[in-house]
């Protein structure tokens, strides 16, 4: 009877026609049902998946957990694989996407796979990231910001850079439980570093893989090259402490020539996602993953709202959530899956035996998990009765404090010098390369003891034409003798460097010359000084004087036009991209701010990113409730700036342009196009060159800080990251993160996850001890 795949239809339907709850607990049935409907539904379930650790919900819904984790991003992915470490804990992990990389169920997902290249998917191949980070409907649905809304979340479309925080991020959070020493060890424990041993800011048998680039091309050889003949220091390492300044080499999370995201390294070696044959299929049975699983809410129990630094406490029992149907899923809906349905499931009472309450855990990303605690009834009590929502636990900060690292960007016509050339240019090698790339991967893999089988070796007419695109707009023109993975095994970039923009400015360059003429600050003589720089481009001393003290501005080169952002604003979508080589100029500490707000017409749909006001502290600006919200309206991003933001913006351009402007780099170069010879340094500051990276600032996507730990009451976070008045219930993502870090953030975020498991297990632990004593 089970066996018959249409018995089992037909019993799908006729449990759908009871109108039976997909997820009917067998023993709470009447004993006069009990009998074939217990049989009909067990072979139901099993029949769909539904009682996977992978499912839409079904066995996620019939019991308790002690951890629920809402968003499987690379915070939630990590968080999940280690609170289940505990075969005695029950851990559930909702995510609202579906499937990625072909570790992580995306292996055939349509309009993304390589053709003859199963089973990686774009996801996988380093070299194809930014064309991930195009396809919406893998992403939120917000105007203006990249949110990844697939299983892995912004680890699986980000350009994999691996760059730490420095001691004065943790200086100025300025937290017990967040101390540099402590960042240092947790990081160290889930780092597994490819590259020379026995260094102690490294790790060497964790999860995450980092590694040094594949691939050097001419042109970053050549800024490096630059950057050395003016007497300033190469980093190796920009994760050594005290090496942060400098021009140097980055790290990536890539291993075996592909992406290893945070969800790939925690999950797939756990979870069974269907993904790559024989690889990944030890299914962990105290860890459900629930994929299209959109929380709306978080479930909270009081008597009573609780106000500011009120005695009250609420407490976190669950979540609500809605199940969405993945678009790439061929056929008809099934009908017995409740799509789009309110579900809730909840969390242990901690009544039973030797049991503790369970806790919820949110790890939905900056610009969620504001969203879902806001829906929950946490955040400022006006604001919220404006929406339409009952105030639970007023917590005013909810939402404010996003931070980003703001960017401009130069763009270069490039010269094409086929004599520098030692290898085929990639438009003439796609093919090659891509088949070497495949057999390599493999080989590598098998070597590791992950060998994946049915492999198939790229066939020339099955190439997609996007693919054939992106690569012949590589620019590679050498590669590292002992490369292994080829053209595809990077991302694109491996160079950049760290500098400090004031060190630019007309005052500071003033009084070093000064300083050097032995002329007192003040004098008539130090304002013809002042005077006679404002007119004078920066030279070898200002750069090096720029890499004293804390960095303030990232350049990033990229060997052609393929990050993410920049072709629509810088108006390129005509220009071949072969043809252009690019330099990001990003601000580290800005000192605006934003925030988030519900969409009055959707509070579940797009949220609202508006600036937050100057030189008003405290005082709220709330979009009218009234007002149905316009995508054009939204992320008015170049408000974000402030006057001195616009000033270390324009001076790190400057910068980057003294930079690009040495030998041999220039030699590749040749003409600026964006912004152009139009704006210039002189006179410094120059109103033009500000008022042009006001209009073309972009985001970074590097979100933070919107649900913030901190020491003061009015904090939304305690320093161990639990939401202030709320019993079971924490933020362990970027959120949380009070001041953005001095670089990239997902190392970052992966340190807050991963210190998050300790903290929950030691207030677990303590609990428990403390329950003993109350027995005694």
């Amino acid at each position: 009877l089970l066996k018959s795949a249409a018995r089992r239809k037909s019993l799908r339907r006729q449990l759908a026609a009871l109108r039976f709850p997909p997820c009917i607990s067998i023993a709470a049935m009447k004993p006069v049902a009990l009998g074939l409907i217990a049989v009909a539904a067990s072979g139901w379930l099993a029949s769909v998946g539904h009682c996977m650790a992978i499912s839409q919900g079904c066995s996620a819904r019939t019991m308790r957990y002690d951890y629920i984790i809402v968003g499987g991003g690379p915070a939630g992915s990590a968080l999940a694989r280690m609170l289940s470490d505990d075969p005695d804990k029950q851990v559930l992990l909702l995510e609202a996407g579906f499937g990625s990389q072909a570790a992580l169920g995306g292996a055939r997902r349509a309009g993304l796979e390589l053709k003859g290249a199963e089973p990686f998917n774009i996801f996988d191949i380093p070299s194809m990231w930014a064309d991930v980070a195009h396809h919406k409907a893998h992403h939120f649905d917000e105007d203006g910001v990249l949110v990844a809304k697939v299983l892995g979340g912004c680890g699986v479309h980000n350009a994999m850079l691996y760059v730490r925080a420095l001691e004065s991020d943790f200086q100025r959070w300025n937290l017990s439980d967040w101390d540099f020493e402590t960042a240092m060890r947790v990081s160290n424990k889930i780092e597994r570093f490819d590259g020379a041993p026995g260094l102690a800011y490294h790790g060497y048998e964790g999860i995450v893989s980092t590694s040094r680039p594949e691939v050097y091309d001419v042109v970053s050889v050549a800024f490096l090259k630059t950057v050395d003949s003016m007497a300033l220091p190469i980093r190796q390492d920009f994760n050594e402490p005290g090496k942060r300044s400098g021009a140097g080499i980055y790290h990536f999370n890539i291993a075996n020539g592909l992406r290893h995201s945070a969800a790939r390294a925690f999950l797939a070696p756990v979870v069974d996602f269907g993904g790559l044959e024989g690889a990944y299929n030890r299914a962990r049975p105290n860890l459900h993953v629930v994929l299209g699983a959109l929380v709306q809410r978080v479930l909270l129990e009081t008597q009573e709202e609780v106000v500011g630094n009120s005695t009250g406490r609420a407490r976190a029992v669950g979540v609500e959530y809605v199940l969405k149907r993945d678009p790439y899923e061929p056929g008809d809906p099934d009908p017995a899956v409740p799509y789009e349905q309110p579900l809730q499931v909840y969390t242990k009472k901690g009544t039973a035996k030797g049991q503790l309450p369970g806790e919820v855990i949110i790890t939905a990303g900056a610009l969620n998990t504001p969203k879902v605690l806001m829906n929950s009834g946490i955040g400022r009590r006006d604001y919220l009765r404006k929406m339409g929502i009952r105030p639970i636990v007023h917590s005013p900060n909810v939402g404010l404090n996003l931070q980003d690292h703001p960017a401009v960007a130069l763009t270069y016509n490039r010269r094409v010098d086929p004599t520098s050339r030692s290898v085929p240019h990639p438009s003439d090698a796609f093919n090659t390369s891509m088949k070497d790339y495949m057999l390599r991967v493999n080989a590598s893999l098998e070597s590791s003891g992950q060998s994946v089988t049915g492999v198939k070796i790229m066939d020339p007419d099955e190439v997609v034409e996007t693919f054939s695109k992106m690569m012949k707009s590589m620019n590679i023109t050498e590669l590292e003798p002992n490369q292994t993975f080829g053209l595809h095994g990077s991302p694109g970039i491996s160079v950049g460097g760290f500098f400090r923009s004031d060190a630019l400015s007309s005052e500071e360059r003033a009084t070093r010359l000064a300083r050097a003429r032995n002329v007192d600050a003040g004098t008539p003589e130090f304002e013809r000084i002042k005077e006679e720089v404002e007119k004078t481009p920066i030279d070898e001393k200002d750069i090096a004087a720029s890499l004293k003290g804390l960095p303030d501005i990232q350049l990033t080169l990229f060997r052609n036009l393929n990050e993410p952002h920049i072709v629509k604003i810088a108006q390129l979508e005509d220009v071949s991209l072969e043809d252009i080589v690019l330099m990001t100029v990003s601000l580290l500490s800005p000192e605006g701010r934003l925030r988030i707000f519900l969409d009055p017409a959707d509070r579940q749909g797009r949220i609202r990113i508006l600036p937050e006001p100057a030189n008003v502290p405290g005082e709220i600006l709330y979009p009218d409730p009234d007002v149905d919200s316009k995508a054009e309206e939204n992320l008015n991003y170049h408000l974000l700036l402030t006057e001195h933001d616009r000033q270390a913006l324009a001076r790190g351009l400057t910068l980057a342009r003294a930079l690009m402007g040495g030998e041999p780099v220039r030699h590749f170069l040749q003409g600026e196009i964006w912004p152009g010879p139009a704006y210039t340094q002189i006179p410094d500051p120059n109103p033009d060159l500000g008022a042009w990276v006001s209009q073309n600032v972009y985001p970074n996507s590097h979100w933070c800080g919107t649900s913030a730990m901190g020491n003061r009451e009015d904090s939304v976070l305690d320093h161990r990251l639990r939401v202030r008045h709320v019993q079971g219930l924490r933020v362990a993502d970027a959120s949380a993160i009070p001041t953005i870090p001095n670089g990239n953030v997902h190392s970052t975020v992966l340190l807050v996850a991963t210190r998050a498991a300790e903290l929950i297990r030691e207030d677990a632990a303590q609990a428990a001890q403390k329950r003993k004593k109350q027995k005694r």
